[in-house]
């Protein structure tokens, strides 16, 4: 990093090396990358890497990486507050024709204490209070948002450099509705202006529609996404686990698998690939997205809760219209099926007789 670089575009930079490093499978120790951000930074930094290392057995990327950007949000407020004090000095004095030295302006031009911020009178702009209260949220703001910013990074980056296929649809906590890059997985669309949308590396990306996408389940079943967001600057889609919580779904996620449930039927399953979960599924388009129903085909919901009835028991009870939601009436592989029609080992055949009663019994226990 050169002197005078920015701080936020160098650690992006740094963020996406290490990325690169880690999807060609190699791996750093926490503490390295650590040091290694440190001994790229310039020397007017060398006083606060001192600061940092002073005392501390071990480093981690995400307390360097807080204090870095804290330092710098208070070295722009401190430089800010001084031009604004220098500036308001030298309003209140005019040279001298005949010399250098300063004299103060006249006293009627000292009593006009009118701010030029609020344009009330009063005060001066230095000590309006509106300023004043404007600066402590934007400084609140700012180092609220430190850690948030470096996490969501991370992960925005981690996201593309492991997965190549851009037609994979991410599980994500992070994002506040479902968004999706690609106008022709719409299925139903109308332009939106959903305003802006805030990435993990405080980039700004812009909704520009709103609609609904069909995509075919683990399990064959084809579901409806709706208010999915149209972000053509996206390279993936998202599926918001906030929005699925709020519609009354609950998760639950162990040996790589997170199964998305609402009720007792599974919706959806994502398989996890380097931290992050992607969506065991297929997205339908094109023709097929257009000519298919607005409901969904609940057939293996219905074969479920008829106690895995037959493909010929659905058809008749369909075409007596005692079900709602089924369409095809044609049975995926079923793995509870699978397993409750397995044979059982048979008995061993015996050349003993029993003579007495109760001497030799079958039971099936």
């Amino acid at each position: 990093m050169s002197e005078g670089a920015n701080l936020l575009e160098h650690m992006n930079v740094f963020s996406k090396m290490i990325s690169q490093l880690r999807s060609i499978n190699v791996k750093l120790e926490e503490e390295n990358e650590a040091l290694l951000l440190l001994s790229s930074l310039p020397k007017s930094y060398d006083h606060l890497v001192t600061t940092i290392l002073y005392g501390k057995d071990t480093l981690k990327v995400e307390e360097v990486n807080a204090t870095l950007l804290s330092n710098e949000v208070r070295n722009k407020q401190s430089t800010g507050e001084s031009l604004t004090v220098k500036t308001s000095q030298d309003r209140g004095r005019s040279k001298n024709k005949f010399g250098n030295q300063y004299r103060y302006r006249s006293i009627s031009k000292e009593n006009d204490n009118r701010c030029y911020y609020c344009k009330k009178e009063g005060h001066w702009k230095r000590d309006c209070p509106k300023k004043s209260k404007q600066q402590q949220q934007k400084k609140s703001g700012e180092e609220a948002s430190v850690a948030s910013r470096l996490e969501k990074d991370s992960e925005t980056l981690c996201t593309f450099s492991c997965m190549d296929s851009s037609d994979s649809w991410i599980l994500d906590s992070d994002c506040s509705y479902h968004m999706c890059p690609f106008r022709d997985w719409f299925s139903t669309y109308s332009i939106h202006d959903g305003g802006r949308v805030i990435m993990g590396n405080n980039s700004e990306c812009k909704s520009v529609g709103i609609g609904t996408i069909k995509i075919k389940m683990f399990d064959g079943v084809i579901r409806t996404l709706t208010e999915v967001r149209h972000v053509p600057d996206l390279r993936k889609g998202l599926i918001s686990l906030g929005t699925l919580d709020a519609s009354g779904c609950t998760f639950i996620g162990s040996d790589g698998i997170i199964k998305v449930k609402k009720g007792a039927p599974v919706v959806m399953k994502g398989e996890k690939i380097e931290s992050l979960y992607r969506l065991i599924g297929k997205t339908i388009t094109g023709d097929i997205a257009v000519t298919s129903s607005t409901d969904d085909d609940d057939t293996m919901l219905w074969h479920a809760r008829l106690g895995h009835m037959s493909e010929r028991g659905l058809l008749e009870l369909h075409n007596r219209k005692l079900l709602k939601g089924i369409k095809s009436c044609k049975i995926d592989f079923c793995e509870f099926c699978v397993l409750g029609k397995q044979c059982r080992v048979k008995f061993v055949t015996s050349n003993k007789k029993s003579k007495n009663i109760l001497e030799y019994v079958h039971s099936d226990v």
